[in-house]
């Protein structure tokens, strides 16, 4: 048996099935809700003196786990932001001193449609990347 009932003090709509008092429209709680159940994953790689081959795999592999961890928490319900930070470096111990590893690893971001920010303070030789719900394995 369902029951409506408005309370006008507190603004707020339930709905009692039996003796269970359910809380419809509450934009105000949801949110503030949501907000704090949100927690950050931050995950770091450092890639500095890394051969690029190797460093490539280890991006893949990393990504791959992170994907597995995000599906986890959607299966589970949670709200948490998985992120990478990928280090790796300026390039200036390569050929010609041109970033090979950020170049290579912006490509394969690109390729499987990752959202990735560089970062400015250190002058691109940082990538954070953002492992959204839809995200895939590379």
């Amino acid at each position: 048996m369902y029951k409506w009932e408005e309370e006008d003090d507190t603004q707020q709509n339930y709905i009692y099935v039996g003796n269970l008092k359910i809380i419809i429209n509450d934009d105000e709680a949801y949110q503030e809700e949501s907000e704090e159940d949100i927690q950050e994953d931050v995950h770091q790689i450092d890639l500095h003196g890394i051969k690029y081959e190797e460093a490539m795999d280890l991006v893949r592999k990393q990504v791959n786990v992170l994907v597995e961890l995000k599906q986890d928490y959607v299966a589970q319900r949670k709200r948490n932001k998985v992120q990478l930070i990928i280090i790796t470096g300026r390039g200036r111990h390569s050929n010609r001193s041109l970033p090979v590893l950020q170049t290579n690893i912006k490509a394969l971001l690109q390729t499987h449609k990752m959202h990735y920010v560089l970062d400015s303070q250190t002058k691109g030789g940082q990538i954070s990347v953002t492992i959204q719900d839809d995200t895939h394995m590379i």
